[in-house]
């Protein structure tokens, strides 16, 4: 029971920890904050998911497809919310991205069909 608490710790602590590396990268580069970045972690799990229980791939070869969608996903945010808007006004890209991050949380609701086939 103490070692299945202490994997399930350390894989809570590591998913932080990458969440945090990613939003002092994205801030230490561009100089603004990316709300929307938790959310470009679900879209590319979801991503990891599909592949896995749809495509029925390998988990290595889901994950490297997952971190290319979120890559693709990445560019599009920032010329969507970034590029066009980050030298007008201060407050703008932050605001977009929080939109963003609701938008990509309401599709992900939306899209994911829980299917109780099989069970």
């Amino acid at each position: 029971m103490f070692f299945q608490q202490l994997i399930n710790g350390l894989m809570l602590g590591s998913t932080y920890a990458l969440i945090a590396v990613g939003y002092s990268l994205i801030f230490g580069v561009m100089g603004l904050f990316h709300f929307a970045h938790g959310e470009v972690y679900m879209v590319g799990a979801f991503i990891a998911l599909e592949m896995v229980l749809l495509a029925h791939l390998s988990l290595p070869l889901a994950t490297l497809l997952a971190m290319l969608g979120t890559a693709i996903l990445g560019i599009i945010i920032a010329s969507i919310a970034f590029l066009p808007i980050k030298k007008e006004y201060v407050a703008a890209p932050m605001i977009a991205t929080i939109g963003l991050g609701i938008i990509m949380q309401n599709l992900s609701i939306k899209n994911r069909k829980v299917s109780t086939k099989g069970s």
